[in-house]
């Protein structure tokens, strides 16, 4: 029974991921998507030593911004005006994507003012968070009529999109450049793990030596 319904997750997850593929009016907009995913994981899987700055990272979260306009002109040419506060699926597909917009304005405005921590703004403004996100939002507002089992399958197909991103970037053969720089670094952090522990041992014998002299043993 749990495998049936897991599976039934899976087919689900597979069918919003395929059917942007099968109508004209997604596929020439995911096709770009995909492909810019693609080669950017290429190039960071062979220079993994480079890492998105504050620029890229807002104009991500603009591009986040271009599909939730896309989405509106979607919704509303699927929708009549009436439909969007009549129609339940008009009315979960509306409160999606409203909840995208705030989301992507928040992100926007906590690029531009540099207010995340930069291992965060790495995860939420990186190609595959906002790729694979639009991707998903592009496929479920546009070819769905949204409910609880189609959210929860966009979630299980975000995270295996994710994880096969993160896979293409392992498999591509590093560049000779991005070895050195990479075994720099593990020096680097060796000799300061190393000074970390001298002081922490160093530290800790002043300490005993200090009880010592309070304490007769």
């Amino acid at each position: 029974m749990i495998a049936q319904y897991v599976l039934g997750y899976f087919l689900l997850a597979w069918e919003i991921f395929i059917r942007p593929w099968q109508h004209a009016e997604t596929l020439w907009i995911i096709l770009p998507l995909i492909i810019v995913l693609v080669l950017i994981h290429v190039y960071f899987g062979r220079y993994p030593t480079e890492q998105i700055g504050w620029s890229t990272a807002f104009a991500n979260s603009i591009s986040l911004l271009w599909v939730c306009v896309l989405l509106i002109k979607f919704l509303f040419s699927k929708y009549s005006f009436t439909e969007m506060y009549t129609v339940p699926s008009a009315i979960e597909a509306g409160i999606v994507v409203i909840i995208l917009i705030a989301s992507v304005l928040l992100l926007l405005l906590l690029n531009f003012y540099h207010a995340l921590p930069k291992g965060i703004m790495r995860v939420f403004s990186g190609f595959e968070f906002d790729y694979i996100l639009a991707y998903i939002a592009i496929s479920l507002i546009i070819l769905f009529d949204i409910n609880r089992h189609l959210l929860i399958a966009a979630a299980l197909l975000f995270i295996i999109m994710f994880f096969l991103t993160q896979l293409l970037k392992r498999l591509v053969p590093k560049s000779e450049q991005a070895k050195r720089i990479q075994a720099m670094r593990r020096k680097h952090e060796k000799r300061v793990k190393a000074g970390e522990k001298a002081a922490r041992t160093k530290k800790w014998n002043r300490l005993k030596e200090k009880l010592r002299s309070l304490v007769p043993w």
